[in-house]
């Protein structure tokens, strides 16, 4: 296994071990927001790794789930930002929800937007190449990016209108 095969598999662990200690805290819309995250952390990293260890049934298959967890973070943390900061707004959640699985179902037949890699053997290891990236990449991470501006956007008008709630969200922002 290479580096980012036991990076990953690091990751996930951690990420197991998170959702472990909030599934014992008392539900509310701001912990299952939470909870939403480390999902999506769950699917980027546990199918990278799956997919560089080429599980079964086959690495696309994992590749596609990496790239869905992956396109879910930025969802997930928008929610969770909107809820903290009390700016939740249902209508444009389920807006930004729709467009980033859109984006993700669109890529999974034939990975339109992002290829999957090629599998190049170099000896006894494997690596993956990704030679097939265009300028419809843009629309994938185009999509996610409109959704971390405005999570940004979010943060730095309600630090504006309370200085306050600084301390509150700098640990966030910074994350």
């Amino acid at each position: 296994m290479s580096t980012f095969g036991y990076i990953s598999s690091i990751a996930l662990f951690c990420y197991a071990f998170m959702v472990l200690v909030f599934s014992g805290v008392k539900k509310n819309k701001l912990v299952n927001s939470f909870l939403m995250i480390l999902a999506a952390m769950i699917a980027w990293t546990g199918g990278s790794f799956l997919m560089r260890i080429q599980m079964w049934p086959n690495y696309i298959l994992w590749y596609h789930v990496s790239i869905a967890g992956l396109m879910m973070l930025p969802y997930s943390y928008f929610r969770f930002v909107s809820l903290y900061i009390g700016k939740e707004n249902k209508k444009l959640d389920r807006i930004y929800l729709v467009m980033l699985a859109a984006v993700t179902l669109i890529n999974i037949p034939q990975g339109a937007l992002l290829r999957w890699p090629n599998i190049v053997e170099k000896g006894n290891s494997v690596q993956f190449v990704y030679d097939a990236i265009d300028w419809k990449v843009i629309i994938l991470f185009g999509a996610a990016g409109i959704v971390v501006l405005h999570m940004f956007y979010l943060m730095i008008s309600a630090v504006l209108k309370n200085k306050g709630q600084l301390k509150q969200i700098q640990w966030i922002f910074a994350g």
